[in-house]
């Protein structure tokens, strides 16, 4: 009986030992030394990237341009480095939705991170921080959006570009830039040509009467509206055409109980006709043309039982046509003319006016009160 304790403590101290050393081998196994001497003495040079969402650019071609490229060395105290920019001249299409600018480094050998900036015309466009090299190289790439500053790239500017930098025997690390900016042209959408038509009518009519001092009065009431547009549009909707027309028509038709009729009857007629065309030159130039039409006609008579009839009418249509040449998305010139035809008659008055204009200056004017037979 006492020699079984001391078999059940010997049989657990060898269990414990083994499991110990199975632990251990298993450990040793999955050790990382190995795999960091590997990465140690491996010469790929290193890519740097920065995790955040990226720019949303169209799905057109763009148009890159060089903007710098230069080797940053010893340049602590010494001034930005300088260039001239001039706009891009080349680029097929001058319409741009997106413009981005691309910082692209390489460097290697012993160096701390640096701060750089890049401005054009004195507003700064970018402002970051290098990554630190390694014996082996890195090499990094920042893209930033710079579209708001589409005005400023229009136009021919100085670009400015400083890496303070130190090299010495200890730090050895240039860096290798090439500054980039790429232009993304406007997509062309081809999906809104056509033609709309669309029409709405509307009648109402109403009958009433009513009790007075002289006697039953009965009415009758009519109004009607009508309305028609109808658009082209061509070029990708560059062009566009509408013409459009309101009409409105009502009468009241009264009868008194001595049988006389009193009635009012009214037609009124709104044309409208827009035409508008924007017309390529080149060099991220274009014309927008317009022409409109708007009109108003009315006629009306009014008859009043044995007082006879009272005819009158009125037709007012006024013309304008305008051009605008624009420059780099800014309207830097334009010329407009109108012209309006105003025609009164009644039974007993008429007045007649035509007057012409350019760019504020009236071209031609003539009035009369002369009726038309």
């Amino acid at each position: 009986m006492t020699a079984f304790p001391l078999i059940l403590l010997l049989l657990s101290l060898f269990l414990l030992n083994h499991s110990l050393s199975t632990a251990a081998n298993i450990h040793k196994k999955g050790h990382f030394r190995p795999k960091l001497k590997s990465h140690l003495s491996k010469t790929n040079i290193t890519t740097f990237f920065e995790v955040t969402k990226p720019i949303q650019v169209p799905r057109t071609k763009p148009c890159s341009y060089l903007l710098l490229q230069h080797d940053f060395g010893h340049t602590y105290e010494l001034p930005p480095v300088l260039a001239n920019y001039t706009p891009p001249s080349d680029c097929q299409c001058q319409n741009f939705a997106k413009i981005v600018l691309q910082w692209e480094a390489k460097s290697n050998g012993t160096q701390f991170d640096r701060i750089f900036g890049v401005w054009l015309g004195g507003v700064e466009l970018l402002r970051s921080c290098t990554a630190e090299p390694t014996a082996t190289g890195i090499v990094w790439t920042v893209k930033k959006d710079i579209t708001r500053y589409y005005s400023l790239l229009m136009s021919n500017q100085t670009l400015a570009v400083y890496l303070g930098n130190i090299v010495t025997n200890v730090y050895t690390g240039v860096y290798h830039v090439i500054l980039t900016v790429h232009f993304y042209p406007a997509e062309v959408s081809t999906g809104i040509n056509g033609n709309i038509l669309t029409t709405v009518n509307k009648s109402v009519s109403s009958v009433g009467w009513v009790k007075s001092s002289y006697g039953k009065i009965t009415t009758n009431s009519t109004q009607r509206f009508d309305f028609s547009n109808f658009m082209v549009l061509r070029e990708g909707g560059n062009l566009q055409i509408v013409n459009q027309t309101i009409s409105f028509n009502d009468s009241v038709h009264a009868k008194l109980p001595s049988s006389s009729v009193l009635s009012i009857k009214s037609t009124k007629r709104f044309p409208l006709y827009l035409y508008t065309d924007e017309v390529e030159e080149g060099n991220a130039t274009f014309l927008l043309v317009t022409n409109l039409t708007l009109g108003y006609n009315e006629k009306k008579r009014v008859k009043a039982g044995d007082f006879g009839l009272f005819d009158s009418s009125l037709k007012n249509l006024r013309n304008g046509q305008g051009v605008l040449l624009v420059v780099n998305n800014s309207v830097v010139a334009g010329i407009g003319s109108t012209q309006e035809v105003y025609r009164y008659d009644d039974s007993t008055f008429c007045y007649f006016r035509n007057v012409s204009s350019s760019n504020y200056t009236i071209l031609y004017d003539k009035e009369g009160k002369s009726c038309r037979k």
